[in-house]
C-alpha cells in the first residue's frame, strides 16, 4: 500500500477560523468552507503524484542548510523526490563567490565518488553483453599486474573486496604531487607491488583504485575511452545532457560550481577555491546537474538498460565466508530503521556529495554541495527522509549506555590500523589519527556508538576493547599507551630505508630524543613509540611504522601501515 502524507488544510486556511467565528455569518463561513474544499482538492491531487511539503517540513529542512542559505557563501543543491515527482527544489548559496552567481539544479558541479555508481553500471553492462565476466580473472585485462597466490577477480573490484593497496596513496607515497593522480600512475604503481593487504574475497576494504581499474577495463574492452563509453550508452539514453566524466577539473569552465574549502579565521568562516587536481577518472570524475540525476533515479524503476543490468546493479557481494557486503556496484546497500536504502557520498577538495534512496517508497533526496564543510551530509538527507517517510516506531534509541571507555589511541594488532577516543562535554568522538576531525558518536545503548548517517558502522565498547564494525568487516581494537623509546633502538632505525615496490627512500633520524621521518623530503613527522619497535606518525592521517628484527636484533626491514596499504616493505639501504 502506498505511504499516505498528511498536510492540514490549516497550515493554510485555519489561521482565520477566529475570525470566522467572531462574525458569525452563514456567508463568511460558506466561504470558508468552499475555499477549504478547493484547497482540498489540491492536496489530495498532489497526494496522487506524490508527498507534499508543509510549511513545518519547509522550515525543518531549511534548518538543515540555515549556515549557506544567505549570500557570499557557497551552498548545495537540493532536490526531493516522491513517486518520481519534484515536491522540493531548491538551491542555497553561490555557485561562483567572485561573481554572485546562485547555485542552481541545472548547473554542473563536481560530484567525486558519486562517479562509482556510473562506472558500476558500465561494468554491469559489459557483464550482461557477456564480454567479461565477474568471475574474470583482472590480469585478463590487466596483464601487468603480477600474478599473486589466489586470483583476484572483476567482483572483488567492484565490491572493494580485492584485498590491493590503494593505488593513490602509493602514488603519492612515490613523492608523487596531486597532479599526478593518474589511472597510467595508479596501474604503474600496482603492478610493482608483491604485497597485499589482504587474501581476495576476505574482508571489505573501500579502494578508490579498484574503481579505476574497472574504467580502464571498460576502456581495453569496448575499444573506446571511459569518457566516450559513458557519454554514449549511459548519459545519451538518458537524456542526462549535462553529465560528463573528465580526466582533469576544467578550471576554466565558468558555467560550473566552484568549489570551496573553509576555515575559520578569528572567528569567521573564510571560503577559498579549491578543487581536486588529480587526472583521473573512474572512482571519481563525474560532472553533472542535480536535475540531470533526478533522470538517474528515474532508470532504477523504469530500467532503461534491461533488467538483466538492473539485476547486476543492485547485486550485493559476499565474503569468502558467506556473509554479505552491503555494496553493490558502485552503491552502498542497507537498511536505515528497518527500511532499504541506497546511498553513496563524494566527497573531494571543494565538493561534496550525496544521494540517499528509499527504493520501496520510491523516494529519493539529492544534495550536491561546492563546499566542504557540509558535514554529516548523509545524516541531513536521512532526516529529511524521516519528515515524509514513515519509519517503525519500535526503532527507538535505547537508554543511554553505561560503559566504561578511556579515552586516548587505539590499535587493531592485525592490521596496525590505529584511532582516537575522546570525551567531549555532551557524547564520545573519535578521530582515526591525532590531529584528524573529532566526529561525535551517537549513543545507541548497549555500548554500541555510531556515527550518525553512515549506514553498517558501529562501535561496540568491551572494556578495554573496541570492536569496529564496518559494513562486512570486524576489527578489534586495543588501548595502547606511548612508551619512552629506548635510544638504541632510534638508533638502530634512524638511516635511509629504500623501498623496492615503489622505487623510493625513507629516511629516519633522531631529534632531542625522538624518532622522525622526512616524508616528501619537506616534512619532520615525530614518531610516538608505542612498542619499542612500532611508531605512529600524524601526517595527512594515521602513519603506523613496524621495525623488524633479525636474529641479532638489529632492526633489518621496515614495514610501512596506513589507510589502504598493509605492510609495504622497506629494508635498509
Amino acid at each position: 500500500m502506498p505511504e499516505i502524507y498528511f498536510f492540514t488544510i490549516s497550515d493554510i486556511t485555519m489561521k482565520n477560523k477566529s475570525d470566522s467565528q467572531d462574525q458569525g455569518t452563514l456567508n463568511r463561513n460558506y466561504l470558508n468552507f468552499y475555499f477549504a474544499a478547493i484547497f482540498a482538492g489540491i492536496i489530495l491531487a498532489g497526494l496522487n503524484a506524490g508527498a507534499q511539503v508543509s510549511v513545518v517540513q519547509e522550515k525543518k529542512i531549511d534548518s538543515n542548510f540555515r549556515s549557506w542559505n544567505r549570500d557570499h557563501t557557497p551552498g548545495m543543491e537540493l532536490i526531493i523526490l516522491s513517486k518520481g515527482k519534484k515536491i522540493w527544489n531548491r538551491s542555497f548559496g553561490e555557485a561562483n563567490l567572485a561573481s554572485g552567481i546562485p547555485n542552481s539544479n541545472n548547473r554542473p558541479i563536481w560530484v567525486a565518488s558519486m562517479s562509482k555508481q556510473f562506472t558500476g553500471i558500465a561494468i554491469a553492462m559489459l557483464v550482461d553483453q557477456k564480454k567479461i565476466s565477474l568471475k574474470d580473472d583482472i590480469r585478463k585485462f590487466l596483464p601487468e599486474l603480477p600474478i599473486t597466490p589466489d586470483t583476484i577477480r572483476v567482483m572483488h573490484l567492484v565490491y572493494h573486496t580485492s584485498g590491493l593497496r590503494e593505488g593513490f596513496t602509493l602514488t603519492a607515497m612515490s613523492y608523487k604531487s596531486e597532479e599526478e593522480y593518474t589511472n597510467a600512475n595508479v596501474l604503474k604503481y600496482l603492478s610493482r607491488q608483491t604485497g597485499r593487504n589482504f587474501k581476495p574475497g576476505d574482508r571489505f576494504e573501500y579502494n578508490n583504485s579498484g574503481y579505476v581499474l574497472l574504467a580502464i577495463i571498460v576502456e581495453r574492452v569496448s575499444k573506446m575511452s571511459f569518457p566516450d563509453f559513458t557519454q554514449q550508452h549511459i548519459f545519451k539514453p538518458l537524456g542526462m545532457d549535462h553529465s560528463r566524466f573528465v580526466p582533469v577539473f576544467p578550471q576554466g569552465d565558468t558555467s560550473m560550481a566552484t568549489g570551496y574549502a573553509a576555515s575559520v579565521e578569528n572567528g569567521q568562516t573564510v571560503y577559498q577555491p579549491a578543487f581536486f587536481r588529480g587526472q583521473t577518472y573512474g572512482s571519481t570524475g563525474l560532472i553533472t546537474t542535480a536535475d540531470d540525476l533526478v533522470k538517474w533515479d528515474s532508470q532504477f524503476y523504469e530500467p532503461v538498460f534491461g533488467r538483466g543490468v538492473q539485476r547486476l546493479q543492485l547485486q550485493k557481494g559476499k565474503l569468502n565466508n558467506g556473509q554479505p557486503v552491503p555494496y553493490a556496484f558502485g552503491l552502498e546497500i542497507d537498511l536505515y530503521k528497518n527500511k532499504k536504502a541506497l546511498t553513496h557520498s563524494g566527497v573531494d577538495p571543494g565538493f561534496k556529495s550525496e544521494m540517499v534512496r528509499f527504493p520501496e517508497e520510491r523516494f529519493t533526496v539529492i544534495c550536491l554541495a561546492n563546499t566542504d564543510d557540509a558535514y554529516n551530509l548523509t545524516n541531513k538527507l536521512f532526516s529529511i527522509a524521516e519528515l515524509f517517510i514513515h519509519f517503525d516506531k519500535s526503532v527507538q534509541p535505547a537508554r543511554k549506555s553505561d560503559c566504561r571507555i578511556e579515552a586516548g589511541a587505539y590499535m587493531n594488532l592485525e592490521t596496525l590500523a590505529s584511532m582516537k577516543f575522546l570525551k567531549t562535554k555532551d557524547a564520545l568522538a573519535i578521530s582515526d589519527s591525532e590531529n584528524g576531525y573529532e566526529q561525535p558518536l551517537a549513543d545507541i545503548g548497549g555500548c554500541n556508538f555510531l556515527i550518525p548517517g553512515n549506514l553498517g558502522d558501529d562501535y561496540i565498547i568491551n572494556n578495554d576493547q573496541i570492536i569496529f564494525r564496518s559494513r562486512a568487516d570486524r576489527m578489534i581494537f586495543h588501548a595502547i599507551n606511548p612508551v619512552s623509546p629506548d635510544s638504541n633502538e632510534i638508533k638502530s632505525a634512524s638511516g635511509a630505508w629504500y623501498s623496492p615496490e615503489l622505487d623510493v627512500t625513507y629516511h629516519f633520524f633522531e631529534k632531542d630524543g625522538m624518532l622522525y621521518l622526512k616524508f616528501f623530503e619537506a616534512y619532520d613527522v615525530p614518531l610516538i613509540s608505542y612498542a619499542g619497535n612500532l611508531f605512529v606518525g600524524e601526517f595527512l592521517g594515521a602513519n603506523t611504522i613496524h621495525f623488524v628484527k633479525d636474529d641479532k636484533g638489529n632492526f633489518s626491514k621496515m614495514e610501512f601501515n596506513r589507510e589502504g596499504i598493509r605492510n609495504l616493505t622497506f629494508i635498509r639501504k
